[in-house]
C-alpha cells in the first residue's frame, strides 16, 4: 500500500493554509468538467460503475495501464481487450465506451477532454491503497440511493 507522504516530502506542509489549494483546485474543476457535461443518466452509470471498480484493484490498474497506452499511443489501433483475463471485461468495455472511446474504431478517442478527465480519476484511484480504496467505496455507497452527481 502507498505511504503517506510527509515533513519535507510533502509537496504542502502540513501547517500551510487550505487557501493555498484553491488554485489547484479551480485547475480539477476545469479538468473534470466535461463529467459535468455527461447526461444525468451517463453520469449515473459511469458513478456505479466506478463505485464497482473499487472493489477491483486489479481491474482499476489494468484500466489505468489502458488508459496511459491510449495517451502514449503505444496500442495504436484497436484496443486488444482480447488480452484482458479479467471477469470484469464487460464492465471495462462500458466503461471505455463511456468515457469517449470507441473499441472497434481506427480513431479510438472520439471525446478527448472526457477521455482526459476519466484518465486522471482512475490515475488517482490506481495509486489510493486498499485501505483508502474501502473508505472511498464506504462513502460511495452512502451516495448510491441519492442521484449521483459530479460536483
Amino acid at each position: 500500500d502507498n505511504k503517506k507522504l510527509s515533513g519535507p516530502e510533502s509537496p504542502i506542509p502540513s501547517d500551510a493554509s487550505l487557501n493555498i489549494l484553491s488554485k489547484d483546485v479551480l485547475q480539477l474543476k476545469t479538468q473534470f468538467q466535461p463529467f459535468m457535461n455527461l447526461s444525468e443518466e451517463k453520469q449515473r452509470a459511469l458513478y456505479q460503475m466506478i463505485c464497482h471498480l473499487l472493489l477491483h484493484e486489479e481491474t482499476v490498474m489494468q484500466l489505468e495501464n489502458m488508459l496511459d497506452s491510449l495517451c502514449s499511443e503505444r496500442s495504436p489501433g484497436i484496443i486488444a481487450m482480447e488480452e484482458l483475463k479479467s471477469p470484469e471485461k464487460p464492465c471495462l468495455e462500458e466503461f471505455l465506451q463511456l468515457v469517449g472511446v470507441h473499441l472497434q474504431s481506427k480513431h479510438q478517442i472520439y471525446n478527448e477532454e472526457l477521455f482526459l478527465a476519466a484518465h486522471y480519476l482512475l490515475g488517482a484511484l490506481a495509486e489510493l491503497s486498499s485501505s483508502s480504496l474501502m473508505l472511498l467505496l464506504a462513502c460511495c455507497a452512502l451516495l448510491l440511493g441519492s442521484t449521483p452527481r459530479f460536483r
